[in-house]
């Protein structure tokens, strides 16, 4: 309510009463304009009417000059746990940071690897199950304890070292090395050829310490049947924990090693054949032939070589 209007009231008021009633009549108005706090119509918080002004548009107020600051970046969100892949630990490959280059295979690939390293040999008669009937000393395994060897590569199967191929049999210690040779290997040693038949904890068999028929080609009857040779490689069960076939059974092996009770004569061949306990069984059996003596249907060999020099083809 305008103030003039209002005084411009009061004074017709004043002109028609006593003057005691006029200032009753004026100061309810006052009263109510005090606490309405506004003297001003224009006053009023409702905004004002867009102008119909028709002439030239008001320019905008211009942006301000020079690069505008970034506003202040907030918390980064938490990270959700069920959306993040899980990582594997550092040993279970994976994700794992790569380890240095594997060095180059020390030897071919027809051929397995055996470290430098102790392991245990040997075995009493009754444990590689030698029968009665052959008593003699040449058949004795020797005493188990702890020996060693270097390095060395040796075929996966008996000589020629094809997978599915019959063994060769009636060849004699002098052309079983002379084989070898000719391949640029050599005839297994002893300690070589146990080793990788019973792992370095000295097993009575390439697969464990206990006997399991039909495992490997050891369980042909009669003695004497050539017939049931089988191409090496075909009994997957029989193979040692270096990863070489056919170390039990089939046809026993010659190696490079003299018998002491004849070292002018008699060669070492190592391992049961396919007959039933003829020499005995397992990696620990062993006999002799004399070198210069009649051949046999159930003896063959393998090759052995010195693993590559590392930066050498194998």
């Amino acid at each position: 309510m305008p103030v003039s209007w209002l005084v411009a009231r009061v004074r017709d008021y004043r002109g028609a009463m006593p003057d005691s009633l006029s200032l009753l009549a004026i100061l309810p108005p006052l009263v109510l304009l005090a606490c309405s706090g506004s003297t001003d119509p224009e006053s009023s918080t409702a905004p004002a009417p867009a102008s119909t002004h028709q002439g030239a548009p008001v320019d905008p107020e211009p942006p301000p000059q020079g690069p505008v600051p970034p506003s202040e970046p907030g918390p980064a969100p938490a990270p959700d746990p069920d959306l993040l892949p899980s990582v594997p630990p550092a040993d279970a490959g994976g994700w794992a940071e790569p380890g240095p280059a594997a060095p180059a295979d020390p030897c071919p690939a027809d051929m397995a690897f055996v470290p430098a390293g102790p392991f245990i040999s040997g075995a009493t008669g009754e444990q590689v199950e030698l029968s009665p009937d052959w008593p003699d000393q040449e058949f004795q395994p020797r005493p188990r304890h702890e020996r060693s060897t270097d390095a060395y590569c040796i075929d996966l199967y008996e000589y020629p070292n094809v997978r599915g191929a019959l063994p060769w049999v009636y060849v004699g210690w002098a052309e079983a090395k002379q084989a070898c040779v000719s391949r640029g290997r050599r005839l297994c040693g002893e300690d070589e050829w146990a080793r990788a038949c019973g792992g370095d904890q000295g097993w009575l068999y390439p697969y464990g310490d206990t006997h399991e028929p039909k495992r490997c080609n050891d369980t042909v009857d009669p003695v004497g049947d050539e017939s049931q040779k089988t191409g090496v490689g075909e009994f997957p069960g029989c193979v040692s924990p270096h990863g070489v076939y056919d170390m039990e059974g089939n046809v026993s092996e010659w190696v490079d090693a003299v018998h002491a009770l004849d070292p002018d004569h008699a060669r070492i061949v190592r391992g049961g054949t396919m007959w039933v306990a003829v020499y005995g069984h397992g990696c620990m059996s062993r006999h002799s032939h004399h070198q210069g003596g009649p051949t046999h249907g159930d003896d063959g060999f393998r090759c052995c070589r010195d693993p590559a020099i590392p930066g050498t083809a194998p």
